[in-house]
This record gives C-alpha cells, sequence and structure tokens, in this order.
C-alpha cells in the first residue's frame, strides 16, 4: 500500500513485517526488532512511525521492564532508506518539472518523525522503561541514532558505529 505523506510516497505496507514486536511476559522483556535484511535493515517513514508507536506501547505496559532493539541479517542498521531521505531532503524523485520541497516542509518532517517532541528520537530518549541497543554489523545514520537514544548499548566485536551526516556538518548534537 503506497500513501501520499504531503508531497512524499511512502510504501505503509509492510511496516508490521520490517519492524517485528516481541514480548517474553515471563521475563518482562519487549524486542523490536528491524526486519529488512536485503536492504541492511535500511528504514523508511512507515518504519520509523512503527516504532514510534511501538515504543509508546511499551511505555505503557506494565507487563513489560526492558526494551530491546535488534536488527535481523548481516547488521542492526544501515540507517535511513537513502531514496526516501534524499527526496525528504529536497534532492527529487527525478520526475520532470518536479519542485523540491520547502525548507519548512523538510524540517516538518524532521520535527515529528526524528527529532521533534513527537519525532521517535524523543519518544526514544524519554522512555521510563530500560532500552538496550544490541548491535552488530553495521550501524549507522538512523540506526545510530536508536542506539544513541538508548540507555544501553551492547555492541558485537564486528560493530561499525558512524553517522553520514557527520562527515558534512560535524557530529549532531545527539
Amino acid at each position: 500500500k503506497i500513501v501520499r505523506y504531503r508531497r512524499l510516497l511512502i510504501d505503509m505496507g509492510n511496516e508490521e513485517q520490517w519492524v517485528l514486536y516481541e514480548k517474553d511476559k515471563e521475563k518482562k522483556i519487549a524486542s523490536i526488532i528491524l526486519n529488512r535484511p536485503e536492504t541492511l535493515n535500511a528504514c523508511n517513514l512507515a518504519m520509523w512511525d512503527r516504532i514510534n508507536r511501538l515504543v509508546q506501547q511499551v511505555e505503557e505496559d506494565e507487563d513489560v521492564k526492558v526494551l530491546i532493539f535488534k536488527g535481523r541479517g548481516r547488521c542492526f542498521s544501515s540507517g535511513h532508506d537513502v531514496a526516501e531521505l534524499g527526496y525528504m531532503h529536497g534532492y527529487g524523485s527525478g520526475c520532470p518539472g518536479e519542485r523540491k520541497p520547502s525548507q519548512r516542509q523538510r524540517l516538518w518532517i524532521d520535527c515529528n518523525h526524528f527529532m521533534g517532541k513527537r519525532g521517535w528520537c524523543q519518544t526514544i530518549l524519554n522512555c521510563k522503561k530500560a532500552t538496550i541497543a544490541q548491535v552488530h554489523g553495521y550501524c549507522y545514520g538512523g540506526g545510530l541514532n536508536i542506539v544513541l537514544e538508548s540507555d544501553l548499548a551492547v555492541a558485537a566485536d564486528n560493530s561499525l558505529f558512524t553517522h553520514p551526516g557527520w562527515r558534512y556538518i560535524g557530529p549532531t548534537t545527539d
């Protein structure tokens, strides 16, 4: 299912397959699992929105004390889906005559999905449950943001951490 989100087309049909939720009532542990191994768990807006909703759900669940973020496949996450991210930040989709999104619109997406008070970064950061990022392989961009917003990170020996934006603008406020 493809939906228009402002001027952005988003594939919303597979978000429940791409972001899995598991809960062990006995151990009082919930897991949010990035499950798009064919893209190295690159996340699109639909996935970020689902992560945001699941963290809020965990926070309200008295049967959960700890939330663990994981990635299926070769790595934790390669960050945001670059094709979608490029469009969101003004690079366009290549359609003739297409106008690039305004700065206001690009900031609106950042504030409402990522860093703003309704964004998933703030939701994870302010979660009252213990949050743990279980990292292996690549942990880039938005995947690194999950780690930075979590209370604790446990990394395998093969873990590699970076954020592409740091190369151009330096470390962010995270």
